[in-house]
């Protein structure tokens, strides 16, 4: 049996006369938490969106376990194992946090039974699951309230919840830290550490320094689509394309 492992294979991407992915070759493996950083326009969410199956590459592949990504929705990448929480959340406004979790997990694990109107915790399994994750989020009080009445942080930690609840093996967050007050911003940590325990490959966007060094093994420095720096955060703050590129990176923070 091979490793599993997510393969960026020669991936390219132009909007225009831009290139946002600029023949991306990348290998993460399991149990590796990965940052990805670079000034803004740099071709990082479009990186994620490649993967997720929300872009389509102009040329090259994605892999996960030997299967080939591209050219699959969304939706059948994430039954893979390969989960997505988007910069713009994506969230149903209408819908309660616990119904914007639980069609998340039916939408996924095609998990089917009538959606209940409140929130009833420990019912069975995916009630479970979900009182868990609002549990850990610091959310199980605003379950039944709709996602529209919420904070911007509480609705950032829906999205998380989102994703926890996919159990996926694969997670992909796009500046998970932006915009949270230190108290929001510690729980967001604290769930993306603990994913990152339990041996999910974690592939995270984002500006903040400290938290690179706080969650990543792994940092990958982007400039217009191409990977410039590759290794552990201490090694990328080193070299020498990140003294160049830091000035930039400082003025999308």
């Amino acid at each position: 049996m091979s490793e599993q492992k997510l393969e960026i294979k020669n991936v390219s991407k132009r909007f225009g006369n831009v290139i946002a992915c600029n023949d991306v070759n990348l290998q993460i493996t399991p149990g590796t938490s990965t940052s990805i950083i670079g000034p803004n326009g740099a071709g990082k969410s479009t990186l994620l969106n490649i993967i997720c199956g929300e872009v389509l590459p102009d040329r090259g592949n994605v892999m996960w376990q030997d299967t080939l990504l591209i050219g699959h929705t969304i939706q059948d990448i994430a039954r893979l194992g390969i989960a997505r929480m988007f910069q713009d959340l994506k969230l149903f406004d209408a819908m309660t946090v616990y119904e914007n979790m639980l069609v998340y997990a039916q939408t996924i694990t095609r998990y089917r039974r009538a959606a209940p109107q409140r929130f009833v915790a420990g019912s069975d399994n995916i009630d479970e699951q979900i009182e868990v994750a609002l549990r850990q989020l610091n959310l199980l009080d605003v379950a039944d309230r709709r996602v529209r009445e919420l904070s911007y942080a509480e609705r950032k930690l829906v999205a998380l919840g989102r994703v926890m609840i996919t159990r996926a093996s694969v997670v992909l967050l796009d500046e998970p830290a932006s915009g949270l007050d230190k108290v929001n911003l510690e729980i967001m940590l604290e769930v993306i550490e603990a994913l990152k325990a339990s041996g999910t490959v974690l592939l995270v966007v984002e500006h903040n320094l400290s938290i690179v060094e706080r969650l990543a093994s792994r940092a990958i420095l982007i400039e217009e689509g191409s990977v410039i720096a590759d290794g552990s955060p201490a090694e990328v703050f080193r070299d020498s394309n990140f003294g160049r590129v830091y000035f930039a990176l400082q003025e999308t923070t």
